[in-house]
């Protein structure tokens, strides 16, 4: 055709750049809408109107994102509090309750039932009692009055919190013993002289306090299962003869040890445990 000249693609996308740019004042739409870009290899700096054209692309497209900031809401404020001081309150009152418990731990006693202690006497003594771990009972002693030359002899009791005896014994030397920490029993040693020792218990609701060398030697029931009732062949007859309480094993369980030396020159040594509900022996 005639009227018609034709152009290569080149030309056609510069007259269109040109075309764009003599429109400032219109609505020129952004650079992700044109049809045609610029070839890589040629740069488009040195045109006159570059420099607006930068100006224009910072303004349009690389524009400077604003700061936003996470903001956590109390449900029970109407204030938001920014999240590094929301995490950095919560490290706080976690360390705060950490330390509570632990100085509440501290202070708190502890029960009988976490830590036993047993209610240890020994009379003669500067005091003459000894309450039991709950309180309802005291073991007691008092010296028996006797003739001046005459060898001293003391009364051990167990006694309510009114004074009224429950059970006496009576010895010459000296009792040690243990209220349990678990019931209202208490265990008694009796050093009665150099070749022997005995030990006697008592529980709420005896009448008398029991001698476990009396219920080892002459009970025929009392004997521990396990050795289907044979007891230890030693007696205070023909050896020096020594049962020792020495604490509690558990409620109503104390432990105990026979030991001692034959006549014939022997030595045994034997330890049980005394159920004082069953009354039986038990090896430990």
């Amino acid at each position: 055709m005639s009227g018609f000249r034709r152009t290569n693609g080149a030309s056609l996308c510069n007259r269109l750049w040109l075309l764009k740019n003599s429109f400032r004042g219109q609505n020129v739409p952004k650079l992700g809408d044109q049809k045609c870009i610029p070839r890589s290899r040629k740069s488009i700096v040195g045109h006159p109107g570059a420099s607006s054209f930068q100006r224009d692309l910072g303004k349009r497209v690389f524009q400077q994102p604003l700061l936003i900031t996470a903001t956590i809401t109390d449900s029970r404020s109407d204030s938001g509090v920014s999240w590094p001081l929301a995490a950095a309150i919560q490290v706080w009152r976690g360390t705060v309750v950490r330390l509570f418990a632990v100085i509440l731990l501290l202070l708190t006693p502890f029960s009988p039932a976490q830590t036993p202690k047993q209610m240890i006497f020994s009379f003669p003594a500067n005091t003459d009692r000894m309450p039991s771990a709950v309180g309802h009972f005291l073991a007691t002693y008092k010296e028996i009055p006797t003739k001046p030359d005459s060898v001293k002899q003391y009364l051990f009791s167990i006694t309510d919190t009114f004074g009224k005896p429950l059970a006496q014994h009576s010895f010459n030397r000296s009792i040690e013993g243990a209220w349990s920490p678990y019931s209202e029993q208490v265990y008694a040693n009796d050093f009665m002289g150099s070749a022997q020792i005995d030990c006697l218990v008592w529980g709420a609701g005896g009448e008398r306090l029991t001698s476990l060398t009396e219920v080892l030697l002459h009970d025929p029931n009392s004997g521990p299962i396990e050795g289907g009732g044979a007891k230890p062949p030693e007696t205070p007859e023909n050896s020096r003869f020594e049962l020792t309480c020495h604490g509690w094993a558990a409620k109503d369980k104390v432990l105990l040890d026979v030991t001692g030396d034959t006549w014939a020159g022997g030595e045994f040594k034997y330890r049980l445990v005394y159920d004082l509900r069953a009354k039986r022996f038990s090896w430990e």
